[in-house]
């Protein structure tokens, strides 16, 4: 009874551990293979990207000297169209300050000078806006322009408005020797004009307290009106420095230092006679032209410049090469991604693929061979030769051979089966980690 007992513990349990070991044997090597395959398509992926890369950077090169050799030659053109429309038109038809002054504001004007429907008309690179870059970097100048135009016009309105005849020794002193020589005059006469000599000496008093006595203009009140005049709640700081720099010389001036003799007789650098007539004349109808804009229009408007030049940018074969070389350049690119999508998804799979989470099982299954399989045979080939272990008294509980093969027998499945469910949850079977922390113990002692 005993051998047949321990002959069906062990064939039942062979056939199960038989099973699982082949199945597991399999997928171990079957795993190991994919990795290798998958790492070795993963080299061949990059020996290729490294080769597409590199001719990659050739057709780039190709590309890049082209387009560039291009962009100069539209930049120079944008350039001048750029400076023929700041000196026609800046600062003569902007009349507003310039904090209400934007680029995009410049650029539309730009476009319709030009003659333009779009930005798109007038911009010759596909791939940049010169004409606008062109207004960005000079538009500190534009400004520059447009406030030696208009501040000054405003202060002249202004001029000698701010002066305090009081504050100033130059003037005090001559009023007061012109009272001293009326008062020399007016002793002379005493006898005779007394009473009309005071009447005139009134006179003369009033008209100096009339021309003098009159509401200054202050800094701050001059600034306040130009913010007034153009609706402005703030200024930038090279408005206001422009400001302050015209009070000092239009404002806050004598105006009587204008008054002198060249200028009322209209004699002076010119002379008399009819040869200072006619150089007269001269300046004043140049004068006239310049403000008409005249003497500001280019000896040469509206300039072709297909006509000057007949090859803008790049010449029909280069522009040939170009076109070929960008083709090119977008067939690697497209390989290129086609590969590194192709890399990222075997780098996925191989990041699946670990072998070395078999061991644990396959080691769980190695301890039920022992335990359910050699044991029980071991225990049947004791019982046919009639050979018996001796076992102490008080380890009783194992002194009956039958109970203690079906525990281990028993202990050999319940391994197995805790390694597989350990594998199908993804943690580390029981078994096999407490094999490893003996291991480790006694590697260190």
């Amino acid at each position: 009874m005993s051998g047949a007992f321990y002959g069906s513990l062990a064939a039942s349990a062979s056939v199960f551990v038989a099973i699982l070991t082949a199945l597991l044997v399999n997928n171990y090597v079957q795993i190991k293979s994919d990795r290798r395959q998958v790492k070795n398509e993963l080299d061949r992926i990059e020996e290729d990207l490294k080769g597409l890369r590199d001719r990659q950077d050739d057709y780039q090169g190709t590309v890049d000297n082209l387009v560039e050799k291009r962009e100069v030659d539209y930049r120079e053109k944008a350039k001048k169209q750029v400076n023929e429309f700041i000196d026609n038109e800046i600062p003569s038809e902007y009349s507003k300050p310039i904090e209400n002054l934007s680029v995009d504001e410049l650029y539309q004007d730009l476009i319709d000078y030009h003659d333009y429907d779009s930005a798109e008309e007038l911009e010759d690179s596909p791939i940049n806006l010169h004409h606008r870059e062109l207004l960005e970097e000079q538009i500190d100048d534009i400004e520059d322009q447009i406030l030696n135009e208009i501040v000054p016009a405003f202060a002249s309105k202004y001029e000698g408005k701010g002066w305090d005849p009081e504050s100033d020794p130059d003037h005090t002193s001559l009023v007061e020797k012109l009272a001293e020589m009326e008062n020399e005059e007016d002793g002379n006469d005493e006898e005779e004009n007394e009473g009309e000599g005071q009447t005139e000496n009134d006179e003369s008093d009033i008209v100096v307290e009339a021309d003098f006595e009159r509401n200054v203009l202050e800094q701050d009140e001059f600034i306040e009106k130009y913010k007034e005049e153009y609706g402005l709640d703030r200024l930038v700081d090279k408005t206001r420095e422009l400001l302050e720099e015209q009070y000092d010389k239009v404002i806050d001036k004598n105006p009587h230092l204008d008054l002198s003799p060249s200028a009322t007789t209209g004699s002076g650098a010119f002379g008399t006679g009819p040869f200072g007539s006619i150089q007269q004349s001269v300046l004043e109808a140049a004068m006239a032209a310049d403000r008409a804009g005249v003497l500001n229009e280019p000896m040469i408007s509206d300039i072709d410049y297909s006509a000057t030049n007949t090859v803008l940018g790049l010449s029909v074969q280069e522009q040939q090469k170009l076109e070929k070389a960008q083709e090119n350049l977008q067939d690697k690119e497209n390989e290129i991604q086609v590969l590194e999508e192709r890399k990222s998804r075997l780098e996925r799979e191989k990041e699946r693929l670990h072998p070395e989470e078999l061991v644990g099982t396959l080691a769980a299954n190695v301890v039920t061979i022992i335990l359910s399989v050699v044991i029980p045979v071991f225990a049947y080939l004791l019982f046919v030769t009639n050979t018996a272990i001796p076992v102490p008294n008080w380890l009783w509980i194992i002194s009956h051979p039958e109970v203690n093969v079906f525990f281990c027998w028993l202990f050999g499945l319940f391994v197995v089966f805790e390694s597989i469910h350990a594998r199908m949850n993804d943690r580390e079977p029981r078994a096999y980690n407490l094999y490893k922390q003996g291991r480790s113990s006694l590697s260190q002692n």
